[in-house]
């Protein structure tokens, strides 16, 4: 699958949120329900779609949503966003590596294993749409 074949089903998919989902969304009510759920729609549309390739092939994501005041940052894998502040970087999101302890724990708590720094064996980061093969 070519970068913009996926760029195309994660799109697809977003469109298929219900507009009650946006509109909590903007007015901030559920947000980390609505975001969760529509991540988790995304990797299984994915999967849905493309089976054989989302088995060994994934995707990396940061999303930053701004409502009123605040910044909400949410990634997956080793994407990172950051936000500058008088000539200062500061992290806004932190990165999936399996080599992270915090990450490495959590891969053996849903049963997997990371070993030479990477899950399974075979992908540095603990967390992205597709990859389903490695999804326990």
């Amino acid at each position: 699958m070519s970068q913009h074949e996926l760029i195309r089903t994660l799109n697809s998919c977003f469109k298929q949120m219900s507009l009650t989902e946006l509109e909590s969304v903007a007015f901030g009510t559920n947000l980390e329900r609505v975001i969760n759920q529509t991540y988790l729609q995304l990797d299984k549309g994915y999967n849905e779609l493309f089976p054989e390739i989302s088995k060994n092939a994934g995707a990396v994501v940061v999303s930053c949503f701004i409502i009123g005041t605040t910044v909400y940052c949410l990634n997956l894998g080793d994407s990172r966003a950051i936000i500058c502040r008088k000539g200062r970087a500061i992290d806004l999101s932190q990165d999936h590596k399996a080599s992270l302890h915090s990450e490495i724990n959590r891969v053996k708590l849903k049963g997997g294993f990371v070993m030479g720094g990477r899950v399974g064996g075979r992908l540095a980061i603990t967390r992205a749409f597709g990859d389903h093969g490695l999804k326990i």
